[in-house]
């Protein structure tokens, strides 16, 4: 199974923006794939709901895995609609070698991963970049609403939320990322 290769802010944002200039698209996805208001024209159905101590602007995001640990993929899932981002489980042991696929579907179906793809400070970055993305999309208006949006890191033990004062539930490991992170 390949791995995960994060990639430079920078050459994340010169893609984002050469791509969309030259073929109205971002990150290979077409414009006509971003999420867009059903009847822009109408009143405006507020599916908001509040999360990690702030609003979101719908209920809808990917679930947590692989795909979350790189910004593009978050910043992807955004544009296409999701406002809310599970992000992947964070584990304090993040240097394990493990086996690919992950998933041993022999008999019955289980998960015998119990770390992650990246190390904890490569995966910091990458929601760190991930943020950012987003801000910048949002603030280049290629979505003309719907941009508010919360990120929650699982941390492996429970629902783990960021919240408005800075605490999570969750893992200890996880909470002392998370604070660092948000």
């Amino acid at each position: 199974m390949a791995e995960l290769v994060p990639v430079p802010l920078r050459v994340l944002l010169r893609r984002a923006h050469d791509e969309y200039r030259r073929r109205r698209a971002i990150f290979d996805l077409p414009e006509r794939k971003f999420r867009r208001p059903a009847n822009p024209s109408g009143p405006a159905l507020d599916l908001s709901v509040p999360y990690a101590g702030t609003r979101a602007a719908n209920p809808i995001g990917p679930a947590a895995g692989p795909h979350t640990q790189l910004a593009q993929n978050v910043a992807l899932g955004w544009l296409a609609g999701a406002r809310i981002f599970e992000l992947k489980t964070i584990q304090i042991r993040d240097r394990l070698t493990l086996s690919r696929p992950c998933i041993d579907m022999a008999t019955i179906g289980y998960n015998t991963e119990w770390s992650q793809e990246l190390p904890l400070e490569e995966s910091l970055r990458e929601y760190v970049k991930a943020g950012m993305l987003v801000e910048v999309l949002g603030a280049s208006g290629v979505l003309d609403q719907d941009r508010d949006s919360g990120f929650g890191p699982s941390t492996g033990s429970g629902p783990p939320r960021a919240t408005s004062r800075g605490g999570t539930r969750g893992s200890p490991s996880g909470r002392r990322l998370l604070c660092s992170l948000f």
